[in-house]
């Protein structure tokens, strides 16, 4: 009887700092959904506070499935050169400049741009955090990380939908983009310091 080799192969073990890494890949990319969506709970504000056209206002979200559409490929190489950490920070401080850029703008040119440079940032994110995943957890063990990491968006899109409208009312909408630059200092500080490639990644020779 012929036995199946898939049996017998033993299953590689997880690093325990893997879960470091992931708790620390999931703040920092949850900062990039903040970014992304605190302008649609609060588009009529803003439409009214620039005296934006629906169709230029379309802009404001539509650029960043453009940004991510044309960094996907230069940041899997920029990746494999610089790691995780370098690129995560890299990817966190687009977004925190992209945020600043949205607090002070003062015509609708200058908050396209800001959400050009903060799509730059969740651009690069979406490709490196499943990338750090991979890099720390073996091919047989990377559903569940993958899955709770999967939750960024929604989770970033919630907190957003939630406190904007009501921030936004009381303070102006210019408050959101400051709470979204709170967000991403907690991502990024946990990322400088813990983020890192697995040792076998700095190895001579491995790539």
């Amino acid at each position: 009887m012929t036995k199946n080799p898939e049996k017998n192969r033993s299953v590689p073990s997880t690093p325990s700092y893997a879960w470091v890494i992931l708790v620390v890949v999931v703040l920092a990319s949850v900062a990039a959904p903040l970014n992304q969506m605190k302008v649609s709970p609060v588009l009529s504000f803003i439409m009214e506070y620039f005296d934006m056209s629906l169709s230029l206002s379309g802009y404001l979200n539509s650029v960043f499935a453009f940004t991510r559409l044309i960094l996907a490929l230069p940041t899997g190489i920029f990746l494999k050169r610089f790691g995780p950490k370098i690129m995560g920070i890299i990817a966190l401080s687009c977004l925190a400049v992209g945020a600043v850029l949205v607090a002070v703008s003062q015509s609708p040119g200058m908050l396209i741009f800001s959400r050009v440079i903060e799509g730059n940032g969740l651009g690069l994110m979406s490709v490196i955090v499943p990338a750090a995943v991979s890099m720390w957890f073996p091919a047989e063990k990377r559903g569940i990380p993958m899955g709770i990491w999967a939750t960024w968006f929604p989770v970033g899109s919630i907190i957003m939908y939630v406190f904007a409208p009501v921030m936004t009312t009381s303070l102006g909408w210019q408050i959101i983009a400051l709470m979204t630059f709170t967000g991403i200092i907690a991502g990024a500080v946990p990322t400088a310091t813990f983020a890192a490639a697995p040792e076998i990644m700095k190895k001579p020779g491995t790539g």
